[in-house]
């Protein structure tokens, strides 16, 4: 149990980083070509940006988290879960924070990305917790 709290932290912290990285990059303004993006002005504009600072720094705690269930657990595991079930919650924060669209087809993809994580936690969980069965 004390793994699957650390992961839901490392999800949450992550989704939340990338909160702010859209937040920031809303108030920036669009970044058409990647030379734009690293003209020496627009790097300073991005990395001094508040917003951007504190996707960052959610992303630092995020990896925190995501190395102690490293430590513990598959890669195999791990990885599918963490990306799969932040890619879920950042759809969804994106919808209700931003307004963003979620079209059929996308649901879809974020229907079958919990069934996958479902799974691949109920592999872990019976390695784990019923290997005496």
């Amino acid at each position: 149990m004390y793994l699957l709290i650390i992961i839901f932290l490392a999800i949450i912290f992550g989704s939340l980083g990338q909160l702010a990285f859209k937040s920031a990059m809303v108030g920036i303004g669009k970044v058409d070509k990647l030379l734009d993006a690293l003209n020496p002005s627009r790097l300073y504009d991005i990395f001094t940006n508040k917003f951007i600072l504190l996707g960052l720094f959610l992303y630092f705690i995020s990896t925190s988290f995501y190395l102690v269930v490293l430590s513990n657990t598959d890669l195999s595991y791990a990885y599918p879960l963490v990306v799969g079930l932040s890619f879920v919650s950042v759809s969804i924060l994106a919808m209700v924070i931003f307004g963003e669209n979620i079209s059929l087809l996308r649901w879809l993809g974020i229907i079958l990305i919990i069934a996958g994580g479902y799974f691949i936690g109920r592999s872990w969980y019976d390695k784990c917790c019923n290997s005496s069965l």
